[in-house]
């Protein structure tokens, strides 16, 4: 009797051993933040509040990248036709996911062929790799060359949605990795090019106001509308809706007004923050020919307002629009003009 009750006792003890805990997994597949490929450790949780605001700070599990510190490197704004290299100027981005607009990449000499960084907080850093690069390089020349393999089983995978970008007549495929502050990276796939590091430099956090958050703003003969899919965006228009809208914008209210009004003007009566949205076609704007009245999107950040991509997509008007955010003062004026005839959309509290 004593043998069998023994023998229970340890089978009991081993399925409890075997049994996945409270909140465990069994046979699940990695979430879509996760990387693919033996996953990084996950970053603690960050949480922010601050008065009469409600601050989401994303974990490293959704959007936060990390911040690095770079060797023989510098940041540089990621977008079309911007120079890829410090001394060629002839190497250009050419083709760009929408969703970069705003990040910035790690700006080297073209043949400064090994790109370093080490990590001073946890988050997301993508590599961009040219398509060219076997799995597995010929070290017999090089033997400091990394081989891609190494760097997946490292825990680098291809991004899930975005595959690849472009440029220097190359086109260079995405991986990312969750990595954790401490950490360094030293990696040579070729002769000549190095990895292109991208990431989101100094990212502004997803703010969402609480009620009294919002700024008070004065635009003549304003009307606002509750924004949500399917909504008219514009007074004079029958065909132009809202196709695509986050739903942490659904019940905001957005400034109803005529399709061609082409500049906005308003003036903050109270302390809070302001959404403003312009069209993706509008980020390369610039002053010309008879439009020299044109808010290149420099101007815009250089005025405070942060691109703030997290709350998701948003579309209507047959246009893809980028969000800005900013924390306004009362008294302060702003007068913006981003292309021909579509003005920037103000977005504010319900």
């Amino acid at each position: 009797m004593r043998v069998w009750s023994a023998l229970c006792i340890a089978v009991g003890l081993i399925i409890v051993g075997c049994s996945p805990g409270p909140g465990e997994r069994t046979g699940s597949t990695p979430s879509p933040a996760e990387p693919t490929s033996s996953p990084a450790p996950q970053p603690d949780k960050v949480t922010q509040s601050n008065t009469g605001l409600s601050i989401v700070v994303r974990t490293a599990e959704s959007n936060q990248f990390a911040k690095v510190t770079l060797e023989r490197a510098s940041w540089k704004p990621l977008g079309k036709n911007e120079l890829m290299f410090t001394d060629r100027k002839n190497h250009k981005w050419t083709e760009l996911p929408v969703e970069f607009t705003e990040m910035s990449f790690a700006c080297r000499a073209a043949h400064d062929a090994t790109a370093e960084l080490r990590v001073e907080q946890s988050g997301w850093v993508f590599l961009a790799i040219k398509s060219t690069i076997p799995m597995r390089a010929n070290k017999d020349t090089f033997p400091e060359l990394t081989q891609l393999a190494e760097m997946i089983d490292a825990g680098w995978a291809r991004h899930p949605r975005f595959e690849s970008v472009s440029g220097a007549s190359h086109d260079w495929h995405l991986y990312r990795r969750l990595c954790l502050k401490g950490e360094s990276f030293s990696y040579r796939m070729e002769r000549y090019t190095a990895p292109i590091i991208i990431l989101r430099e100094n990212a502004g956090e997803l703010v969402v106001p609480t009620p009294d958050g919002w700024a008070d703003i004065r635009i003549e003969g304003a009307v606002y509308k509750p924004i949500g899919t399917g909504t008219l965006m514009y007074r004079d228009r029958d065909q132009y809706r809202w196709s695509q809208v986050p739903a942490g914008m659904i019940g905001m209210s957005f400034l109803y007004g005529a399709a061609q009004a082409a500049r906005v003007e308003f003036e903050i009566v109270k302390d809070g923050w302001v959404y403003m949205a312009i069209t993706e076609r509008s980020r390369n704007s610039r002053p010309s020919g008879d439009l020299q009245d044109l808010t290149p999107v420099s101007k815009i950040q250089a005025d405070g307002w942060v691109h703030q991509p997290r709350l998701g997509a948003l579309n209507g008007a047959n246009h893809r629009w980028i969000l800005f955010q900013r924390m306004c003062k009362a008294g302060e004026e702003f007068s913006y003009r981003t292309e021909r005839y579509t003005a920037p959309m103000i977005i504010t509290k319900p």
